[in-house]
């Protein structure tokens, strides 16, 4: 998940040395789950699927740990588990390969909105939905950090 510097923007340093980006990974377990669209009444209202994204934020927080407040750039691997209807075969078939039903990446990205207070600082974000690849459901998250 290692990703070059697009523009100079990112390398600026002094005298042609470039700035070093720091950076932080770490993989959240369990099944990555879609940011639902809420509105004003889930301030009250107790729907299930806003309820389920907010013990995930919780849980991706607390692996997580403490992230500095400079985010530049976030990529995502999301690996799901298959259903209980897939069979031997098709699992074998597809383990590694993409996911191409629901959660929607773009969703899984504003899933990120939980770790920091200001994500607005994050310039580039970029998902990848996998299947299941022996290692069980999780999101892998590498975060790259303003110097």
């Amino acid at each position: 998940m290692k990703r070059a510097p697009k523009d100079n923007s990112e390398t600026a340093g002094t005298a042609g040395s470039p700035a070093v980006c720091v950076e932080r990974h770490f993989i959240i377990p369990g099944d990555p789950i879609g940011k639902p669209r809420q509105t004003q009444r889930d301030k009250w209202a107790k729907r299930p699927c806003v309820m389920m994204y907010r013990a995930w934020a919780d849980h991706a927080r607390a692996c997580a740990g403490d992230l500095p407040d400079n985010p530049l750039s976030v990529d995502l691997l999301a690996y799901f588990e298959f259903p209980e209807s897939y069979s031997k075969k098709q699992r074998a078939a597809l383990a590694g390969r993409p996911h191409r039903v629901k959660p929607d990446a773009d969703n899984i990205i504003k899933c990120i909105d939980a770790l920091f207070k200001n994500d607005s600082m994050i310039a580039d974000a970029s998902c990848a939905k996998r299947w299941d690849d022996g290692q069980g459901a999780r999101l892998e998250v590498l975060i790259q950090f303003s110097p």
